[in-house]
């Protein structure tokens, strides 16, 4: 709290109150229940992606992040596949 507290008076925001609580709650029920891995999660018609520019993976040494053009792109394709143009 404190931390929360030192941050908001820095920028300028109050701090957040019941309603802004109940609606991250909210959202955060919905995400999981719609199978949210994370940030970014993107959903589009039956498709659902998790961070699609991004191939993530861990070994012994850490975590390792590599730009996925490829994938992004056929996640694109398809949710356009059909639409109306």
């Amino acid at each position: 709290a404190s931390v929360l507290t030192a941050v908001a008076a820095t920028v300028g925001v109050p701090m957040p109150d019941d309603a802004d609580r109940a609606a991250v709650r909210s959202s955060w029920e919905e995400g999981t229940t719609r199978g949210v891995l994370g940030s970014p999660h993107f959903f589009c018609g039956g498709r659902d992606v998790f961070c699609p520019t991004l191939e993530l993976s861990r070994d012994e040494d850490g975590l390792h992040a590599h730009r996925d053009t490829a994938r992004l792109e056929a996640f694109i394709t398809a949710c356009f596949a059909g639409a109306p143009s």
